[in-house]
């Protein structure tokens, strides 16, 4: 069996000042999970960083056309998990815009994303166990 890890998650200031704006929920039915993101149209130096479980995973990485890549790992006892996307800076074209590409099985999905110096965006991952 494996022991809950009870150490408990400090919500870093970032994601208390801004407000966190869910962008999407994917539902995932493939336990393996790769996130890929990319700077949206033009590359205009936006940077972010990323949180997943407000725990930072990704800290100030500029956006470009080649991914940034994130894996992780979903079950039935992590069936919930949460990206958020947290904008450094708006790079030269305001807003920090991006895109997101899930794949996890066979289905990609494709979230666009916006985050500011005010709002965070969440990307929420529902895991069901295939039937």
């Amino acid at each position: 069996t494996k022991i809950p890890d009870k150490t408990p998650v400090i919500t870093p200031s970032i994601l208390k000042t801004r407000e966190n704006k869910l962008a999407q929920t994917i539902v995932i039915t493939d336990p393996d999970v790769t996130v890929k993101l990319f700077d949206n149209g033009e590359i205009d130096d936006d940077s972010i960083s990323v949180f997943l479980n407000k725990k930072l995973v990704l800290s100030h990485k500029r956006l470009t056309a080649n991914a940034l890549v994130l894996k992780f790992k979903m079950d039935e006892d992590n069936s919930e998990q949460e990206l958020t996307m947290v904008a450094e800076n708006l790079g030269s074209i305001p807003p920090n815009t991006s895109v997101m590409i899930v794949e996890a099985g066979e289905q990609p999905f494709r979230v666009s994303i916006t985050s500011t110096e005010q709002k965070n965006a969440v990307v929420r991952f529902t895991y069901q166990k295939p039937k």
